[in-house]
């Protein structure tokens, strides 16, 4: 039933139902979506109810990028996001030869006036293992959260005919996000592991997954929030714990910000390093900034400075604070929260400024490009703004002298 106009009008007399995830969900144009026997159906108030996707028929779908034909059936767990795009659970018999068919458990992604594309598929390669040895999914899946930019939110369990999977590491959060151009159906990446170590955390301290249906979220931006308790045998205080991520579009990032050395100096020279090389997780042999604009790098949720040289960057993303007292050049498209600026910033490829407060004795030039403030105050003490390009100011943004001491 819908409520219009102070009182209650019918949408179905169709009953939602689901084993295991979400049946009711609202679409942002203020349709209803529901799961029920016989698939997935959408209706209003205003309109009548119809069956999107039936239980049973044939249909075309798109599994690892080619077009299949396929049986729909035992609908579970429904979620449409911002941007209208209706994310579902659902077994699939594809009829193709050679027979017997195949048959598996998968999650999709369906886009108006689109066909169903795979995202993950029980019996398929969950997490990749050097020597070959990869986990698989298992069968069952649940829908987290999704943001307008078709990234989902989701967890998995992992197959335990591998023997690196048991009880207490058999469930993953995984974040998936489409494929704008459409050329592959997507990409994958593994964000948490059940009794795996969290980083930047005492050893002992692992990962749980999210018990709840509302126990993770992801905003438009791409910040993850996931609660999860450690999996030990014996409760603690602090076994349950609210952990926050970000996930990174685009480019590879080169560079990660690990803080081993234990201080927040960029060019820290200690045994270890405060970087992490992106593509084999171990510290990185040099610093991000250093090849004339051509690396990529991420701080999280870190305070950082630059102090002992230049730093020539093709693109940032700080989502901790980063102060400059060496000149910075930032090639692409970057972000920053909480810049403390004390020496030159030049951006020639668009500079997102977020959450923060610039305090400037140098000068923030942006060539050809635009500079973009969201948040709170931004001001620009003792220095200069020279833009060639567009300043769009979505919060606070001032020019003024400094406050005479």
């Amino acid at each position: 039933m819908i409520m219009t106009d102070g009182s209650l009008g019918v949408l179905s007399g169709i009953k939602p139902n689901t084993l295991d995830g979400y049946s009711l969900q609202a679409t942002p144009g203020g349709d209803v979506g529901f799961l029920a026997d016989g698939g997935i159906y959408i209706g209003s108030a205003d309109s009548p109810t119809f069956n999107i996707l039936q239980d049973g028929a044939q249909i075309q779908a798109s599994i690892n990028g080619d077009t299949k034909n396929v049986i729909l059936s035992k609908f579970d767990d429904l979620l449409i996001s911002p941007d209208g795009t209706i994310y579902f659970e659902a077994e699939a018999e594809i009829r193709e030869l050679p027979f017997p068919f195949e048959s598996a458990n998968f999650l999709w992604r369906l886009e108006e006036g689109g066909v169903p594309q795979a995202i993950v598929q029980s019996g398929k390669v969950a997490i990749e293992v050097e020597g070959g040895n990869d986990i698989l999914f298992d069968d069952r899946f649940s829908l987290r959260d999704a943001n307008k930019n078709g990234q989902l939110v989701f967890t998995a369990r992992l197959d335990d005919s591998n023997l690196d999977v048991n009880s207490g590491s058999d469930d993953a959060l995984f974040v998936f996000e489409s494929d704008p151009l459409e050329i592959v159906d997507g990409s994958l990446v593994l964000l948490a592991r059940e009794g795996d170590s969290i980083p930047l955390r005492p050893e002992q301290e692992t990962y749980g997954v999210p018990q709840t249906k509302r126990g993770a979220t992801i905003s438009d931006d791409g910040s993850i929030v996931f609660r999860a308790a450690d999996p030990g045998v014996f409760f603690e205080p602090n076994d349950d714990a609210v952990l926050v991520a970000k996930f990174l579009t685009g480019d590879t990032i080169d560079f990660v910000w690990s803080g081993a050395c234990g201080g927040d100096n960029w060019h820290d020279d200690c045994f270890d390093s405060n970087w992490n090389d992106s593509r084999t997780g171990d510290p990185a042999e040099k610093w991000p900034g250093d090849a004339s604009g051509t690396e990529t790098a991420f701080i999280g949720n870190a305070s950082v400075r630059i102090i002992d040289q230049a730093v020539d960057i093709r693109s940032l993303t700080a989502t901790g604070s980063l102060t400059v007292e060496q000149p910075l050049t930032l090639r692409e498209e970057s972000t920053i929260e909480n810049l403390t600026m004390r020496a030159n910033v030049t951006s020639t490829g668009g500079l997102t400024l977020n959450e923060g407060t610039v305090h400037s004795s140098g000068k923030l030039t942006v060539e050809d490009a635009t500079l973009t403030a969201t948040g709170k105050v931004y001001s620009v003490f003792n220095g200069e703004i020279e833009s060639n390009g567009t300043l769009t100011n979505k919060g606070t943004f001032s020019k003024r002298a400094p406050v005479p001491e």
